[in-house]
């Protein structure tokens, strides 16, 4: 798939998500609301272009680059994972 073919997938996938929420009360934007709210928030955009500078002493890349992207992605996978086990803690006090 080319790029063009995955952001049009995404795109499509989103409204699927967004359409039942805003009938539903919630927010019709919520990637654009939590991007607003923590905009430093790590993107699938963000690891889709992530680069890393050549080292020039060793073949490969720059362990400390790549140590500190893994950090982030680290981290930011935490806290998705956070955000979905208290909603689902919410939704299910709610059922």
């Amino acid at each position: 798939m080319t790029d063009p073919e995955v952001h049009a997938k995404l795109d499509a996938l989103t409204d699927q998500v967004t359409a039942p929420a805003g009938v539903l009360g919630g927010s019709a934007e919520p990637v654009e609301a939590r991007r607003a709210a923590m905009p430093d928030r790590l993107t699938a955009a963000d690891v889709t272009r992530a680069g890393f500078a050549m080292t020039r002493l060793a073949s490969g890349y720059s362990v400390e680059q790549v140590d500190a992207f893994l950090d982030r992605v680290a981290e930011e996978i935490a806290t998705l994972t956070a955000e979905r086990d208290e909603a689902r803690r919410e939704r299910d006090a709610l059922s």
